[in-house]
């Protein structure tokens, strides 16, 4: 008997009691592959997430660029991010969520109910309980839509700009955020498949925009407004400093010449050649931004 391939890792079965299964009509699983999916409470399929889990970390960026070679955008969006029954403010598309837990102070827990929808949520109904180790432990729900982070809890809701969480880190038991010299730890049973849900939702919009013109609008002679897409410096544009205001919800993330990749929404920029810029929405971008003097 041949030995069969593990379509996931795609080691060589050996032996009658040690060959990969089959799970559909072209592929197979070995029991490591299969376990490591289990795990993540993912059902055992060839599909994209399967085999992310499964793959490198090194190499998944470089597997999420490949799928999209041989599945459409709109089918990717469609099968993976379907929404769920949580209500969202208007022109907010949900992304990824997961149970999630947080160690709050006691004394600072509200009494009251906390809004139960995302579409309720507002200044007046947002607390951002900071992580206090020596707390109690409050469980709720995370959910990240394309415009921010929520933690909504039975008594308080926390919200977070989508360029405050630490997505970088490799700790896979942990969501953390840093917001104005706040942290805020959520532990969650799988922090890797849920950014591995985050950054590819951001690649099909990055790849949808890219199939379109990416549109430099000029409003002077120091401004101009850039459109969704993919931009580099200096070929699309030219390197220094920057001030970035948001026109709508979205972020940009910056990569610079030694591939270090930065994620803001605003603030001051410095682009130098060989960088590339990723945006989500449109931005302004000032050359000298007009309350300051340098």
């Amino acid at each position: 008997m041949a030995n069969k391939l593990c379509d996931f890792c795609l080691s060589e079965g050996k032996g009658i009691f040690n060959q990969p299964k089959q799970i559909d009509d072209t592929h197979h699983c070995c029991k490591k592959c299969r376990k490591i999916i289990e795990s993540y409470d993912l059902p055992v399929e060839f599909g994209l997430f399967q085999i992310l889990v499964t793959a490198e970390v090194r190499l998944r960026e470089m597997i999420m660029g490949t799928w999209l070679e041989h599945h459409s955008i709109e089918e990717s969006l469609k099968r993976y991010y379907q929404p769920i029954d949580l209500p969202l403010h208007n022109l907010e598309h949900y992304v990824t969520s997961t149970n999630a837990s947080i160690h709050v102070s006691a004394n600072k827990i509200p009494t009251t109910q906390a809004v139960t929808t995302i579409k309720d949520v507002s200044g007046k109904t947002i607390h951002n309980l900071q992580t206090d180790e020596e707390g109690i432990e409050v469980e709720g729900l995370l959910v990240q839509t394309d415009a921010a982070l929520y933690f909504l809890s039975e008594h308080f809701i926390n919200v977070h700009r989508l360029s405050n969480i630490a997505t970088d880190c490799e700790d896979t038991q942990n969501i953390n955020v840093l917001d104005q010299a706040k942290k805020y730890i959520y532990h969650v049973d799988h922090a890797d498949l849920f950014f591995l849900k985050s950054l590819f939702y951001k690649i099909c919009l990055l790849k949808q925009n890219e199939t379109k013109k990416n549109l430099i609008y000029l409003s002077s002679e120091n401004t101009m407004t850039l459109t969704p897409g993919v931009y580099r410096v200096p070929k699309n544009i030219k390197s220094g400093t920057y001030y970035i205001t948001p026109k709508e919800n979205g972020s940009i993330s910056y990569k610079d010449a030694s591939g270090r990749v930065t994620n803001l929404d605003e603030g001051r920029l410095d682009l130098d050649n060989g960088s590339l810029l990723e945006l989500t929405s449109e931005f302004e971008f000032r050359i000298k931004d007009k309350n300051h003097s340098d």
